[in-house]
């Protein structure tokens, strides 16, 4: 072969490896990179829509667990701070013993009646009778009525003891002042515990 035409194919083959890396450095590569970028691209989105998918799953149970907590915080005013029937009555009981003390009355008795199972809410009733005077009475019920949580109040009965009377001068003989006896008054307080609350103590049979 001779030397001029060897040499010629020698550079030929030069000239083709150089066109050959160029096209893969300048082509080829950043193509392959740019595969990769996408394919851990994809990748990391399949994975964060998978994230999503599972909240999104979930989500129903949340709003309806946040629907549940705000209800219990609309409501909290109006409901009974206690986890069990027994233990809202023995509050109430305690609660219109300090009031009725506060108002200057005597608590005659205080009986807790059986719950009433409402939806969705339960019902815990006492039933009170006191010994008071008209100004005690006053106060003690809107002291209860006013005081949160909130309590409703009926069946209230008030029966008064026959008047006696006192004659000291000659003004009291002609006008007769009147001493009135202390009231004799019944009534029932009501209040009321959510339905997760509601229910006997675990030790009740």
């Amino acid at each position: 072969m001779p030397r001029g035409s060897w040499q010629s194919r020698t550079v030929a083959v030069a000239l083709l490896l150089g066109l050959l890396g160029g096209i893969y450095f300048t082509a080829v590569l950043p193509a392959w990179h740019r595969y990769r970028a996408n394919m851990d691209l994809i990748a990391a989105q399949r994975e964060q829509l998978a994230r999503l998918s599972a909240v999104a799953a979930r989500l129903p149970a949340f709003r309806a667990r946040m629907a549940a907590l705000q209800r219990q915080r609309d409501s909290s005013p109006f409901l009974l701070a206690e986890h069990s029937d027994a233990l809202a009555g023995a509050a109430l009981q305690e609660r219109v013993k300090r009031v009725v003390q506060a108002a200057g009355g005597k608590l005659l008795s205080s009986q807790v009646l059986k719950p009433s199972r409402g939806d969705p809410f339960t019902q815990v009733t006492l039933n009170v009778r006191l010994a008071v005077s008209n100004e005690a009475l006053r106060n003690t019920l809107y002291a209860l009525e006013s005081e949160a949580p909130f309590v409703s109040l009926d069946r209230l009965l008030i029966n008064r003891s026959r008047q006696r009377y006192q004659r000291r001068t000659a003004l009291a003989r002609r006008l007769r002042r009147v001493i009135a006896a202390p009231l004799n008054v019944n009534f029932r307080v009501r209040g009321y515990i959510a339905p997760a609350a509601s229910g006997s103590d675990p030790g009740d049979g």
